[in-house]
């Protein structure tokens, strides 16, 4: 099996054998994980998918994009606001439950990096994000967060990256 088909092999979650058939066709093995790799996709979005609407701390930073994107697609269709708050933390991974607790059902929170985790506030304007913003920092103990809404037209990528790191320039000062 050549390098490219080798490594499509490690990334799909079934034992070798349940994709070959003796003698091995290449074509057909090949065909064969491209078809669980992409299974193993939507799987992934469809869990994203269910975890929109019920809150809270989400480890997967895959997740976080994909309820971002579903809310800026709500607020672009039905209008409203989309706040969001990141955080400068000493171990995000370890925060996100604490920061969770102090945050509403619709709220999601998630790490963006090992030093920052970001809280989307759907229905939420810069005024209430800021609110937010200082409960949360005292609660973690923070050591610098930023506030934020989306702008028209910003996609998830600017938004989230414009946000985090105006976070992390605030915690180098």
């Amino acid at each position: 099996v050549d390098g490219e088909l080798a490594d499509q092999i490690d990334q799909v979650d079934l034992p070798v054998t349940d994709l070959v058939r003796r003698p091995i066709q290449k074509r057909l093995l090949k065909t064969r994980i491209e078809t669980q790799l992409s299974l193993s996709r939507a799987l992934k979005d469809v869990e994203a998918i269910s975890a929109i609407g019920q809150s809270a701390a989400v480890t997967d930073r895959r997740v976080f994009d994909t309820i971002l994107q579903y809310e800026i697609r709500r607020r672009r269709r039905y209008g409203g606001s989309l706040g969001m708050v990141a955080l400068a933390v000493n171990n995000a991974a370890k925060d996100i439950s604490l920061i969770s607790n102090g945050l509403r059902d619709v709220d999601t929170v998630a790490p963006v990096s090992s030093d920052t985790a970001a809280a989307l506030l759907p229905e939420t304007s810069v005024t209430g994000a800021a609110i937010v913003a200082e409960r949360l920092k005292a609660l973690i103990g923070a050591r610098a967060c930023v506030v934020g809404a989306l702008n028209e037209g910003e996609s998830a990528t600017d938004f989230l990256g414009r946000i985090t790191t105006a976070a992390k320039g605030r915690d180098l000062d």
